[in-house]
């Protein structure tokens, strides 16, 4: 008899601990780690990584060439979705990063074009932004805006 008093409070501890366990994944789904890369990891892969925060996601940015902000296979291995702006930005994050399990989607955001335009600033950066936010929305991503569903008792 004793043993069984004693072994409500582990019970309940046990049924906490599967709670804490469920809400962890929930919001590991809630919340997916975003890297956006480009060619310097200054502009283009900077403002998408911006813009996704702003829909509340966990996002950052680096650079295939960059010296001060490089990609490194740990960014690639945190991160559960990818976005990689350019054909040639591709094309070596492929040769020189294991994606495996990664989920990658391309924007197709010219350098010389969209890179002037980014530190140009003003209304030209804003035009750059506007592309970058209809080029997302078409993406399949969570909206993070939206109202997730509490996890039942």
């Amino acid at each position: 008899m004793g043993f069984r008093e004693s072994s409500a409070p582990v019970e309940a501890l046990v049924n906490e601990l599967d709670l804490d366990n469920e809400t962890d994944k929930a919001k590991e789904k809630e919340s997916p780690l975003i890297l956006t890369i480009c060619m310097g990891g200054t502009d283009r892969s900077r403002v998408i990584a911006e813009e996704l925060r702003k829909r509340g996601y966990d996002s950052w940015n680096r650079g295939i060439r960059s010296f001060t902000n490089r990609l490194t296979q740990e960014d690639i291995d945190r991160a559960n979705h990818i976005i990689v702006v350019g054909d040639r930005v591709l094309e070596e994050v492929e040769e020189q990063f294991d994606l495996s399990g990664k989920k990658i989607d391309f924007l197709e955001l010219i350098e010389s074009i969209h890179s002037t335009k980014i530190k140009r600033g003003g209304e030209h950066e804003e035009s750059v932004r506007e592309l970058i936010r209809e080029d997302l929305d078409l993406l399949d991503l969570v909206d993070q805006q939206e109202e997730i569903e509490p996890i039942p008792a």
